[in-house]
């Protein structure tokens, strides 16, 4: 039962790190390549 939420939780986490990360070095560039990168990934 503890995998059933940590496992989400740990996923999601990463995800929005992730789309943080993404979000800043697109708006200090400014490429619109990072930004749908951000939602669009491989």
């Amino acid at each position: 039962m503890l995998l059933n939420t940590v496992i989400p939780l740990l996923s999601s986490i990463i995800s929005f790190v992730f789309a943080f990360f993404v979000l800043k070095r697109y708006r200090e560039r400014k490429g619109a390549h990072l930004l749908l990168r951000c939602f669009w990934v491989e």
